[in-house]
């Protein structure tokens, strides 16, 4: 029996990011590592921080968004300090982010159900 597997149909990434950039730079985002889905569903308490201009919490939140990026199809990396400055992510762009990123997790989640 003969079976046909067409490369157009299966699944590039599973979150194209377009970043703030002057180039507006896309990442193909690929599943993060669990131990940042871990971080990334415990960051509540962090996210409180973000409100009051905690340097600490601020630079932990860019750090994992920094991971989190990173682990993409384009081997593209990058830090915390470059996504703050060369990629102008903001505090509100960065719980964007976050949030659009676990809702991708949580999907995925559903689907193995």
């Amino acid at each position: 029996m003969a079976r046909t597997l067409d490369l157009n149909n299966v699944q590039q990434s599973f979150m194209d990011l377009t970043l703030q950039d002057d180039a507006h730079t896309v990442v193909h985002l690929d599943i993060t590592t669990e131990a940042n889905v871990n971080k990334l569903l415990s960051i509540g308490p962090d996210l409180e921080k973000l409100k009051s201009g905690n340097r600490e919490g601020v630079d932990m939140c860019y750090d994992l968004a920094a991971q989190i990026i990173s682990c993409n199809l384009d081997y593209f990396t990058v830090t915390g300090k470059e996504l703050r400055e060369k990629y102008r992510m903001n505090l509100y762009t960065l719980i964007a982010f976050f949030s659009a990123y676990l809702g991708f997790i949580n999907e995925l989640s559903n689907q193995k159900n």
